[in-house]
């Protein structure tokens, strides 16, 4: 936590993130952070924070806050003094800004020197990270129209089960004189409603749930709210529910309501 520690020394609250840390040979004390890692720590220039990893419990003073793009942000979250380091498992990166014209022969050279290390752009780096947070973005939209048939699938078996009520129903206003097109379109409401109600729950838990998925995952909340998708899955799961519930009941329309009671 960024925040000073209380009276008696404690932090004020622990945040349980990890970050790939880099040393620089430019940095003389401390530990700078990038200004959305500061901002999700709450910390500042002057600020004491109490990290761990790789075994290693230490302190270490904010000495900066700069603003970091986000290729870079992937290995400069935090960056230390290179003594820092001493002892530890470390990987071994270069950035340098390089004459596009001259790329390809750079790319030759270092693959030469260093048979072993990968050559990327930023922009090639930058691309794929893209598509991995694609592919994570597909995974939990599948996720989350699952949530959403699920609750239209629990909907389905509670309207089959409730077939025998439904019918009481439609001999009660059958006997009442109600013609079978209003009892038709009454029941169709029935259905309609209960299943938008249900496809309703279904939407916002699954966006909420991919929603806190990827702000653990990236930090922030990645994408917008969808009305024509929410809307698009409501009228897909009325269809199907009525559909269901009327294979069960649309046969009682045509049976007197004497008959109804007495199938029952």
């Amino acid at each position: 936590d960024g925040r000073e520690p209380d009276s008696a020394g404690l932090a004020h609250r622990p945040v349980n993130r990890m970050w790939l840390s880099s040393c620089s040979g430019q940095i003389k004390s401390g530990v700078e952070l990038a200004a959305s890692v500061a901002a999700q720590l709450d910390a500042h220039a002057g600020s004491m924070l109490d990290l761990s990893g790789n075994g290693r419990h230490f302190q270490a003073r904010v000495s900066a806050v700069r603003p970091v793009d986000s290729v870079r942000k992937i290995w400069q979250s935090l960056s230390f003094p290179c003594p820092s380091f001493a002892g530890q498992n470390v990987l071994h990166h270069i950035a340098a800004r390089i004459d596009p014209a001259r790329l390809d022969q750079v790319r030759r050279a270092a693959g030469r020197r260093f048979p072993g290390s990968a050559v990327a752009t930023g922009d090639e780096l930058f691309e794929a990270i893209r598509g991995t947070a694609e592919i994570a973005t597909s995974m939990l939209a599948t996720m989350s129209w699952l949530i959403v048939g699920a609750e239209v699938v629990v909907l389905i078996a509670f309207v089959s089960a409730s077939e025998a009520e439904r019918r009481r129903e439609i001999a009660i206003w059958k006997a009442l004189g109600a013609r079978a097109g209003v009892v038709a379109r009454l029941i169709t409401l029935q259905l309609s409603i209960s299943t938008l109600v249900a496809a309703g729950i279904g939407t916002v838990l699954g966006y909420l749930v991919a929603g806190v998925v990827l702000v653990s995952l990236v930090g922030r909340w990645p994408f917008a709210f969808s009305w024509l998708s929410a809307g698009g899955i409501a009228a897909g799961a009325v269809l199907v529910v009525n559909f269901a519930g009327w294979m069960c009941i649309y046969p009682a329309l045509r049976v007197r309501p004497m008959d109804l009671v007495r199938g029952e």
